[in-house]
């Protein structure tokens, strides 16, 4: 995976007739290397947040190489909240740590609008990922052509009811199952047998 930045953008969500009060997962947008760090200040308020991580190998002041686990993705740190509660969040984050914490945003109509995931899409990338272990991939959108993979649910092994994209993989002999979390960042996590997949239209 290439290098990978999302740096915070200045610009607030505007107002949004949404109930503030519902709770399901967030995106949140931090400074990069704040990633663990403000999903440790997550965990103070009781609240549950996902970074998926990738190991890289690097070399310390001796020159000794060792593997370590950092963010797969730059910037981003996936949490399950409401917003009113996530607002609260921040501002408190802000005033007794001084780090500003930002809601991801879509431009749609004009405004911008706080983007959610799916809790189901959060499920299955991160069951799917956890199952994978070492062996996942990470890959930002543009870095695969999800659309020319085929849609499909397995049924047996230890990917049993993971739905996810069938492609073929620079550097896998097969096609292997992709999972996503739409427009951030997609998990390459197994290699399938045909005797386990269906096609979904």
């Amino acid at each position: 995976m290439g290098p990978d930045s999302c740096k915070p953008s200045l610009e607030e969500p505007l107002s949004q007739s949404i109930d503030k009060t519902a709770v399901g997962w967030y995106v949140m947008k931090v400074l990069w290397r704040q990633e663990v760090k403000t999903q440790q200040r997550f965990a103070e308020f009781g609240l549950e947040s996902y970074v998926p991580m990738r190991q890289i190998l690097c070399e310390d002041a001796r020159h000794r190489k060792q593997r370590v686990m950092v963010p797969a993705i730059n910037g981003l740190v996936f949490v399950f909240s409401s917003i009113k509660k996530l607002e609260e969040v921040k501002e408190f984050v802000r005033i007794n740590y001084g780090q500003t914490v930002y809601f991801y945003t879509n431009h749609v109509g004009g405004r911008n609008v706080i983007t959610s995931i799916p809790e189901k899409q959060m499920a299955d990338f991160r069951s799917a990922c956890d199952i994978a272990g070492d062996e996942v991939r990470f890959f930002l959108p543009e870095e695969l052509e999800l659309s020319r993979g085929t849609r499909v649910r397995i049924h047996g092994g230890p990917f049993e009811g993971r739905e996810g994209v069938l492609l073929k993989v620079k550097g896998k002999r097969s096609k292997s199952l992709v999972v996503s979390i739409e427009g951030f960042i997609s998990a390459v996590v197994a290699d399938i047998s045909p005797d386990f997949i269906e096609k979904l239209s």
